[in-house]
């Protein structure tokens, strides 16, 4: 590869072997990384989950409905908190799943990692400097991969309702939570090239 394509790559950490841990020597990640949705194996999940769920209210509501009369008032309050609840249930899995139809449909690259920026359509309206990156730190919940990003300078970050490390609210936030799980591109490859980005970024030398 010529010296001038150099730029064209981010350097991380090499991986390591039962065998051997040491002196192993970096690998290099093409950039710009661009990484889509994709579904997983648990999103069918969701939707069986929505509907029992769904089921389970209408039952409660028809129990209710032909015994509301006979019943005392701790029925009364069994029948609404049930029906009330696994509705509750049922959208929440609905909306989880239909957001992640929505993300893995996309025909746009949900995320985009250059050696100058990093840009989350799924939650920001345009791409961020390394250098706004303070800190980032991996996390896993159960099985989702996240990376927490504390910023120098707030940003506008979209509401993302239903997805995992997603804002409540839109508005602008010091705090943003980057999902690497769901994208078709390994997650290992992703949280190292944002780790390494923001770590080179604070080092730079001013200009």
């Amino acid at each position: 590869m010529a010296d001038a394509d150099v730029s064209e790559f981010v350097e991380v950490p090499g991986d390591t072997t039962l065998w051997t841990t040491q002196g192993i020597p970096p690998r290099k990640i093409a950039l710009p990384l661009e990484a889509h949705g994709r579904l997983r194996w648990h999103h069918p999940i969701f939707g069986i989950a929505a509907v029992w769920a769904l089921s389970s209210s209408v039952n409660f509501y028809s129990v209710a409905n032909q015994n509301w009369e006979a019943g005392n008032s701790l029925d009364r309050i069994g029948w609404v908190a049930g029906a009330l609840g696994c509705l509750f249930v049922s959208l929440l899995f609905a909306g989880m799943l239909a957001r992640a139809l929505v993300d893995a449909l996309s025909s746009h690259p949900l995320l985009i990692l250059t050696s100058e920026t990093l840009f989350d359509r799924r939650q920001l309206d345009e791409p961020m400097s390394w250098k706004n990156i303070e800190r980032a730190s991996l996390k896993s919940v159960r099985g989702t991969a996240l990376v927490h990003l504390k910023l120098v300078q707030s940003v506008y970050v979209r509401n993302g309702l239903f997805r995992p490390g997603g804002a409540l609210t839109s508005g602008l936030r010091s705090n943003v939570i980057v999902l690497i799980s769901d994208l078709d591109k390994d997650e290992g490859d992703i949280a190292m090239v944002i780790l390494v980005a923001t770590k080179s970024s604070r080092t730079e030398p001013s200009q």
